[in-house]
């Protein structure tokens, strides 16, 4: 969520994106808990300017964070691979669904979205990191 709200921008704008974010009460946005799509995993850089925050939100969002800033806009740094590839393995998978008493892993009470959903996300993440930014071999 810092990635989202420090991106780029002027100072003003990412004081703005933190005061959204920050307000007392107020749940997680909505494409960390529901649906992942509005952030984008597979943006990449080109020639023309990043999506402004807030374009991809979902309608009944308040933060208006997304889309996730392209490969190389992140001013905290990317989320590596090796982070993505963790958080796959710690979805509940096939053995969880034979043997549900055995195998305790499950996603946080939080996150209301389909397993196959956030490990299309994880792995999107996953593959920013191996494709060199635009103009870099």
């Amino acid at each position: 969520m810092l990635n989202l709200i420090e991106r780029d921008g002027y100072p003003e704008e990412v004081e703005e994106r933190m005061a959204r974010a920050e307000r007392p009460g107020m749940s997680l946005p909505p494409c960390l808990c529901t649906s992942r799509a509005p952030l984008r995993p597979g943006l990449r850089p080109g020639t023309s300017e990043p999506p402004a925050p807030g374009t991809a939100c979902l309608p009944d969002c308040e933060f208006q964070l997304c889309p996730y800033p392209p490969r190389g806009g992140v001013p905290r740094g990317e989320v590596r691979e090796p982070f993505c590839r963790q958080q796959q393995a710690l979805l509940p998978g096939p053995i969880r669904r034979c043997f549900p008493k055995v195998v305790h892993r499950k996603t946080p009470p939080w996150v209301s979205m389909r397993v196959r959903e956030l490990n299309r996300f994880w792995d999107a993440m996953a593959g920013r990191t191996r494709h060199p930014p635009a103009g870099k071999p």
